[in-house]
């Protein structure tokens, strides 16, 4: 039993990074709101967000991962990205009307 409560611990502590990079993320995902705003982009570019789905999934399934296990983590994770992109800038008064939805950023 001990090594398995040594397991325990071990995912434990990994969750505990996938957290604080998430919060990482979305911290960045704060300044690129900002950003958007200054340049009249929308939160959701959906060509960006297809792209960054499949690309992850194909880096996760090249190290053995199954691709569609991550291409649903992304689904969640990109998720709350646009919708704490979309807070931010309706705290500041923008709205998605009127807004480059398929607007490329650099």
């Amino acid at each position: 039993m001990s090594n398995l409560l040594n397991y325990r611990a071990e995912i434990d502590a990994l969750d505990d990074q996938i957290i604080d990079l998430l919060v990482q993320r979305i911290g960045v995902c704060h300044k690129v709101a900002v950003w958007k705003m200054a340049n009249g982009v929308a939160a959701r570019l959906q060509g960006r967000i297809d792209a960054v789905r499949e690309s992850r999934a194909e880096k996760a399934a090249a190290k053995g991962l199954r691709a569609d296990y991550v291409r649903k983590l992304y689904e969640i994770i990109i998720e709350e990205t646009c919708a704490t992109e979309e807070r931010d800038m309706a705290a500041k008064g923008f709205t998605p009307a009127g807004l480059a939805r398929d607007k490329v950023a650099a």
